[in-house]
């Protein structure tokens, strides 16, 4: 039994949002492609090119004193 016509998928407004969606999606991202290549990345400096290196940070836990500090006296 043939569908009514109402119920084809091309009356369906769904997909209509979805292909529209795609087809923005798809063009947005040619765009973004075409104007990424006019624009060359500059360099990066020797530094940063000489492989992995840990970031500066401090260490987890400080360097223990000889001298630790003592309770502190409560004012009176």
């Amino acid at each position: 039994m043939p569908r009514a016509p109402q119920h084809a998928w091309y009356r369906q407004s769904i997909v209509w949002l979805a292909a529209a969606v795609l087809a923005a999606s798809l063009a947005g991202s040619g765009w973004l492609i075409h104007v990424a290549q006019r624009y060359v990345d500059p360099p990066l400096p020797a530094a940063e090119l000489a492989g992995p290196r840990l970031p500066k940070l401090p260490p987890a836990q400080p360097e223990a004193t000889s001298a630790a500090p003592g309770p502190k006296a409560a004012p009176r």
